[in-house]
C-alpha cells in the first residue's frame, strides 16, 4: 500500500499548476522569463492572479498527499516519504520532460499540513533574516536552515527526509541563489 501512495504522491507532483493558469491565458511559461512552471513566473508575466492561483494550487498538492497519508493513517516516516515525492513530482514531472516548478509552495503546503508548529521554525527563520539579507530567496535558505536544525535539536530523525526536501529546494534556487550573492 505504501508503494501506491508514493506513486499516487509523485503523480499528484506533476500537476503543474502554472502550466495550467498559463495554458488558460495562451502562453506557455515554459518559454517566458525564468521558463520555470512556478508561481513567481507565472506572477510575473501573468498578474497576481495567476500568482495566487498557482501558489495555492501548488500549496494544494502538498496538502493532499499529508492529508491523504494521514487518513491511511501511515507512520510519519512514511509521510514525509510522501512529501519528498510530491515535492519530485513537482521538481521534475514525467510529462513535461522532467522540467518543472522549484517546488516551494507544494513544499510548504505539505510542511503546513504535516506540521503548523515545525513550520513555525520555517518562518521564524525567514522572517528573522529577512531584513538583514533583503532577499526572499536567500531568507528562505535560512528558514529551510531553521526547520533543518529544529528537527536535529528535538531528535526526530525519522524526519530527516524532510530536510533532504529541503535541500533539494534549496539546489533547485541555486541560480537565483548566485544572482543574490553576487
Amino acid at each position: 500500500m505504501q508503494l501506491y501512495y508514493f506513486a499516487v504522491s509523485y503523480i499528484i507532483g506533476t500537476f503543474m499548476t502554472a502550466y495550467f493558469v498559463g495554458k488558460w491565458n495562451g502562453i506557455n511559461l515554459q518559454q517566458v522569463n525564468s521558463q520555470n512552471l512556478g508561481a513567481r513566473n507565472a506572477g510575473r508575466e501573468l498578474g497576481k492572479l495567476a500568482f495566487v492561483v498557482t501558489v495555492i494550487g501548488d500549496g494544494g498538492k502538498g496538502i493532499v498527499v499529508v492529508l491523504l497519508g494521514r487518513y491511511l493513517d501511515f507512520s510519519e516516516f512514511t509521510l514525509t516519504v510522501g512529501i519528498l515525492f510530491v515535492v519530485l513530482g513537482h521538481l521534475y514531472p514525467f510529462w513535461l520532460k522532467f522540467k518543472g516548478g522549484k517546488g516551494i509552495a507544494t513544499g510548504i503546503g505539505a510542511l503546513l499540513a504535516f506540521s503548523p508548529l515545525l513550520l513555525v521554525a520555517l518562518i521564524a527563520g525567514f522572517i528573522g533574516s529577512l531584513p538583514f539579507t533583503k532577499s526572499l530567496t536567500i531568507s528562505m535558505v535560512v528558514g529551510f536552515f531553521t526547520y533543518s536544525l529544529y528537527i536535529v535539536a528535538t531528535g526526530k530523525f525519522e524526519l530527516l527526509l524532510l530536510v533532504v526536501m529541503l535541500m533539494l529546494l534549496t539546489f533547485k534556487h541555486r541560480e537565483n541563489l548566485k544572482e543574490r550573492v553576487k
